[in-house]
């Protein structure tokens, strides 16, 4: 799993994007408080989860959509320590 901070992506799908995201970007991915964003320059915009999981593809060939972990913010926790 890759943390959703560490991984660009980009507008993939063939629906016109939604207001305020434009295709051919690389975007990062945000969270303040417990809301996730898209970002690119001065570019943020609000979206959801699962909106991103379906809209979007990482910009590396060997990541996939389905790798990122979205629920871990980076700190180490309990769950995370144990393997």
């Amino acid at each position: 799993m890759v943390n959703y901070k560490d991984v660009s992506i980009i507008y993939d799908h063939p629906a016109f994007p939604p207001e305020g995201i434009k295709m051919g970007l690389p975007y990062n991915i945000i969270k303040k408080d417990n809301i996730f964003y898209v970002k690119h320059q001065d570019i943020e915009v609000e979206i959801s989860k699962e909106l991103i999981q379906i809209l979007f593809k990482p910009q590396s060939k060997n990541i996939k959509i389905e790798d990122v972990d979205f629920n871990n913010d980076g700190k180490l926790t309990k769950t995370s320590l144990v393997r």
